[in-house]
């Protein structure tokens, strides 16, 4: 019989555990870097910490001035290379409605292959702008390595989001258009790979759908289920649900869980699968309403647009200041430093920052 996942599995390191450097020389954790390069987006999830900005509708009139440019994104990436980043997330907002994206992605094609060497590019996106053929085609010609698509259901006559509105698409239409084709072009390139991150929130047969359609394109597919989060002061009652819904998973599925301690994660793996790092099913627990801030600084380091320069994300529940990552409109390799030192410490990184130069969102 399998192991049952319960909620003592999970190791939380809260805020005053964590061990930070006084003058740091490498990003945090996995030396991730996710980067919103525009607000923007198509769709109004009510979940949604869009990287830790405030709501964009709230600010529609706004929006022209939060768009980063791709010079800046450039300037941001060679400051992170002296600092060990590894992998750059392309996000939003939904980088398919960035006004910049076929530039971003030809400087990619192009001069920063070279000029970035070793540096793994992902984009995380809804999808629905890559039904446009031209975008589609565009993604896959890029160099990026890794496309997550966050789609939470293929039940017919769903949209892929159902939980907010109407808008959007057909969940259906979306996995068929987008989903299989890339998958198929992926198949053919060693390196590249799909996430689907569906999102639960108390409906079991939603996550199901898309996990049923996701596990036939395994290995190049791998289906991530978030915990619907509590950031931006929003708490939900789900994690007994969530960890029932794990393990009625591995059971239909005939998956193995194994908790991964590096990241304060479980995974489901198929039988027999050595690498237990890159499992079929990794499931997201809700780390805000844990406090488990240690592991938060784990994950990635985020980077938002202002009306005045690019600027770091410290914590989801203190969403409205961040800390600004630019001097004189270019990125300031010192303000990168103090900016290490203070993404994902807690809530009070505030009192932590002492008189360090803030920004209002």
């Amino acid at each position: 019989m399998k192991e049952r996942i319960t909620n003592e599995v999970f190791q939380n390191i809260p805020p005053e555990q964590i061990q930070v450097e006084t003058s740091p020389t490498v990003m945090p954790g996995r030396r991730n870097l996710r980067l919103s390069v525009t607000p923007r987006c198509n769709l109004r999830c009510p979940h949604c910490h869009n990287e830790g900005q405030p709501p964009p509708w709230a600010k529609r009139e706004q929006l022209s001035e939060y768009d980063v440019s791709v010079d800046s994104i450039g300037q941001l990436v060679a400051t992170a290379q002296q600092f060990g980043v590894k992998s750059i997330k392309l996000t939003g907002g939904d980088p398919g409605v960035y006004r910049h994206l076929e530039t971003l992605l030809g400087n990619l094609s192009n001069d920063w292959q070279e000029q970035f060497p070793g540096i793994r590019w992902g984009i995380s996106t809804n999808g629905i702008p890559f039904l446009s053929p031209r975008k589609l085609a565009m993604m896959v010609d890029s160099p990026l390595q890794r496309v997550t698509l966050g789609i939470d259901s293929l039940i017919e006559g769903e949209m892929s989001k159902p939980y907010h509105s109407t808008i959007g698409a057909e969940g259906r239409k979306l996995f068929q258009d987008v989903v299989v084709p890339l998958a198929g072009e992926f198949e053919k390139t060693p390196g590249r790979d799909i996430k689907i991150n569906v999102v639960y929130a108390g409906n079991e047969e939603r996550v199901l759908s898309v996990l049923r359609e996701a596990m036939k394109h395994r290995p190049v597919m791998t289906t991530h289920i978030l915990e619907v989060n509590g950031v931006m002061g929003t708490k939900y009652e789900t994690r007994q649900a969530y960890l029932a819904l794990l393990n009625d998973i591995a059971d239909l599925f005939d998956l193995e869980p194994y908790y991964y301690p590096s990241l304060n994660q479980v995974y489901l793996h198929e039988p027999g699968n050595p690498d237990k790092t890159k499992p079929a099913v990794k499931f997201f627990q809700d780390h805000c309403a844990d406090l488990d801030c240690g592991n938060c600084r784990k994950i990635h380091m985020r980077v938002v647009p202002t009306p005045v320069g690019l600027a770091a994300v410290p914590c989801f529940l203190q969403t409205r200041e961040v800390i600004p990552l630019t001097t004189d409109g270019a990125i300031d390799i010192n303000k990168f430093r103090t900016a290490i030192s203070l993404v994902s410490i807690g809530p009070d990184w505030k009192a932590k920052s002492n008189e360090n130069e803030r920004i209002s969102l």
